[in-house]
């Protein structure tokens, strides 16, 4: 069993640069309502991407919401990996070490990448989505809406205000200020 982590008040200090975010979702209706309001709030499904250890459930979450798989998102919409469903057998490591191996490549943290592997080898749903400056805190805000475990505790107090949240290069606040 893993120990809770402490809800952090600011966000980890190389979340903007990553690149790419990702969540976890314990059922599909809760990835599709997070990739719908990601949707509708300006984020391409071109950079969404979405795996299950399910092979039917990720085609039919793929097919309602029109995004692609995590490799195919982590190859820039091409495809070229195929199904991300035969990569995280808990039987064979080494293939369950290749979503860790995109989600790392993606900018993603190791510690994190393996937590989101685990959780999709439990039947849980990732969702990840690119996002970089002042568009990062939109996009882990949303995941947070709809009950997102992103990897790191976050608490409200994240996305509020305060010194310890540098400014990007057009000088806004990132943490929505």
């Amino acid at each position: 069993m893993e120990t809770p982590r402490e809800p952090l008040t600011s966000l980890p200090p190389d979340l903007m640069e990553r690149g790419t975010l990702a969540g976890l979702f314990v059922d599909r209706r809760s990835a599709e309502a997070a990739i719908v309001d990601l949707d509708a709030n300006g984020f391409n499904l071109d950079t969404l991407g979405v795996a299950l250890a399910e092979r039917q459930e990720q085609r039919e979450l793929i097919n309602a919401t029109g995004t692609q798989t995590v490799e195919e998102a982590a190859e820039g919409g091409s495809g070229v990996l195929g199904t991300i469903v035969n990569l995280v057998s808990p039987r064979e490591p080494a293939l369950a070490d290749k979503l860790v191996e995109l989600l790392t490549g993606m900018g993603i943290p190791e510690a994190e990448a393996r937590h989101f592997e685990q959780g999709v080898a439990r039947g849980s749903t990732l969702v990840t989505v690119q996002a970089l400056g002042v568009r990062v805190t939109d996009a882990l805000a949303i995941l947070n809406r709809h009950g997102a475990d992103v990897g790191f505790a976050v608490s409200p107090e994240a996305f509020l205000p305060s010194s310890s949240n540098p400014p990007d290069s057009t000088g806004l606040d990132l943490a929505g200020g």
